[in-house]
């Protein structure tokens, strides 16, 4: 019997319990799963919009009608893809579809919910209370014979406490650091099933429309702008907010130089956070999840040590995509001209430049091998559709060699 510990209930603790879940499900492999969480400490209540993956998992688990139910429960729409919208340019509007249906929802009524369920329907899964603390969770001597892996997604680290120590990096480039949210308890209609993203002077805002309202969040850096600056922009764009209470949350880019330590999984914002773009992070820690239930070797023990370093590489060929992918985001001729975009495309122009899993998918395009650039969770048509709609300049031949 292989056990797996969880600690944190948030979007990405449920979804990688789902996720084990299913494979447990699906796969001859006996697991005792626990989930141990605190309780008393919130969710973040945001909106959520996410993939495909986490309706296939529910599905999987609870069946088509039972979903459509939980689902329900959340204020859930579905997403079809993102609408791109610019203020002051409407002529450069464009939507992208995905080609797979994904759902917006409540973030703190999916997790509540989920649990719920999983309860009722799976109760050989175990609820645990505990507050684990902020720092690096460390597997006690005497429970190491029992748990086999503990997947740490207790969400974004302290700065005191990890972002700053050596567990971290903080890469060069940062976009966006900063949002100021807005709900606005309004019911959607029903034909609304984009995530919104609106190119404003600052950086941009996303619209993530739920049945019982609507999440705007006003995106910024504050290097560049200060919240009052920002703050007075959001009014212009969304009018209903001025004099409302407005949630702020800032960051830092960061990421975790190992994925998998000494048998500590790390998922989620406690793993790696540069910005909400597109759903990117989500969809990242279920792809990456997706690799190590297939490659890791549950059945012997006694390999563990040996995956460590497979687990920790492919990860950080994941994230070297990432990076790229959110680079690429801000490296076209948006046509605003402010600060914050004058600076971003060059300073993410030099990214990719100096970047060599880019230069290496630049190649394999331009020598005819791929359609067009392939980034992470982006196939060649969906990149060529945002380079065009961001008009991202990407050579079709290579540089002719001094």
């Amino acid at each position: 019997m292989i056990e797996v510990a969880i600690v944190g209930r948030g979007t990405i603790g449920v979804a990688t319990l789902l996720k084990f879940m299913s494979y447990c499900k699906n796969e001859p492999i006996p697991m005792y799963l626990t989930m141990s969480y605190d309780p008393n400490i919130p969710v973040t209540k945001v909106g959520e919009t996410t993939t495909f993956k986490i309706v296939d998992l529910l599905e999987d688990l609870f069946g088509e009608e039972q979903t459509k139910d939980i689902l329900k429960e959340c204020g859930a729409t579905t997403r079809k893809g993102t609408e791109f919208t610019w203020l002051n340019n409407p002529e450069r509007n464009f939507n992208i579809d995905y080609g797979s249906i994904g759902v917006h929802f409540d973030s703190e009524k999916f997790c509540d919910t989920v649990i719920e369920y999983i309860q009722k329907d799976y109760p050989e899964v175990e609820f645990l209370h505990k507050n684990w603390g902020e720092g690096r969770i460390i597997i006690p001597e005497n429970e190491k014979r029992n748990i086999d892996l503990l997947i740490d997604c207790r969400g974004t680290p302290s700065k005191g406490d990890a972002v700053w120590s050596n567990d971290y990096v903080l890469p060069n480039f940062t976009s966006v650091n900063s949002v100021l949210i807005y709900q606005d308890e309004v019911e959607t209609k029903e034909e609304e099933q984009y995530t919104g993203n609106v190119f404003h002077d600052m950086g941009w805002m996303f619209k993530i429309p739920l049945k019982h309202r609507t999440a705007y969040g006003f995106l910024y850096n504050n290097q560049i702008n200060t919240k009052e600056e920002a703050k007075k922009h959001f009014e212009e764009i969304v009018p209903q907010i001025k004099d409302k209470k407005l949630v702020e949350f800032s960051w830092e880019y960061y990421y975790r130089k190992r994925a998998l330590q000494d048998r500590v999984l790390y998922m989620g914002n406690r793993l790696f956070f540069f910005e909400p773009a597109q759903a990117i992070p989500i969809h990242f820690y279920l792809r990456f999840l997706d690799y190590i239930l297939k490659e890791y070797h549950w059945n012997n023990r006694l390999q563990y040590d040996l995956a460590e370093g497979w687990v920790n590489k492919v990860y950080m060929d994941f994230l070297d995509s990432v990076y790229c992918l959110t680079a690429f985001n801000y490296a076209g001729d948006m046509e605003i001209d402010s600060e914050f975009w004058n600076t971003k495309r060059e300073e993410a122009k030099e990214v990719l430049k100096n970047s060599s899993h880019y230069e290496k998918q630049l190649l394999e395009y331009q020598e005819g091998r791929t359609e067009f650039l392939e980034l992470f969770t982006h196939s060649s048509d969906l990149m060529k559709k945002y380079a065009d709609g961001l008009k991202i300049q990407v050579p079709k031949e290579k540089e002719n060699e001094q």
